[in-house]
């Protein structure tokens, strides 16, 4: 029984995975909505290397964008998307915590 959930929970982590790559690779202008776990305000979430990291931020991470630094975090771009769980690199940027109001 518990083999059958380690293989369960292993593939909802490949589904995941797979999802945050496609939505990276998408050239949509389209909201991509993480349909996975989320935080209480509604970001998407994903555990990558055992740590549980922001997916949006991975979306932005993977698309490129590398982080100017380390108090920047993932922000979604204002005029753009209002979307806590939308992952479209498209529509993030890296911004300073004062910036991300």
């Amino acid at each position: 029984r518990r083999g059958a959930l380690q293989v369960r929970l292993q593939r909802l982590v490949e589904a995941a995975a797979i999802f945050l790559v496609d939505a990276v690779e998408s050239k949509t202008d389209a909201c991509i909505l993480w349909p996975f776990a989320k935080t209480k305000a509604g970001y998407g979430k994903i555990v990558i290397d055992g740590k549980l990291v922001g997916a949006h931020a991975k979306a932005l991470e993977f698309s490129g964008n590398a982080k100017p630094s380390r108090r920047h975090v993932a922000a979604h771009a204002p005029q753009v998307c209002h979307q806590p769980a939308c992952i479209n690199p498209r529509h993030l940027r890296w911004a300073l915590p004062a910036e991300n109001m």
